[in-house]
């Protein structure tokens, strides 16, 4: 429970605006527009805070805002 918790805290911290559409080539585009954090950042962060190792990655937008979703084991 408190690692749910904290991975949805650091979520939350790194949700930023949407901007761009498209799978992947909206992912880049975002990244290199400055909307997203980092894939390589946002897993440094959560290797602070949360022990255990990253399965699975997802890239979601929500309500017009992108959301990093982690699966960690």
């Amino acid at each position: 429970m408190i690692r749910r918790c904290l991975l949805v805290l650091v979520l939350l911290l790194v949700a930023v605006p949407a901007g761009a559409d498209g799978g992947h080539d909206r992912a880049l585009a975002a990244r290199r527009a400055g909307d997203i954090v980092a894939l390589d950042r946002i897993l440094a962060t959560v290797a602070e805070v949360v022990p255990g190792t990253v399965l699975e990655v997802e890239l979601e937008e929500r309500k017009g805002r992108y959301i990093y979703e982690l699966e960690i084991l």
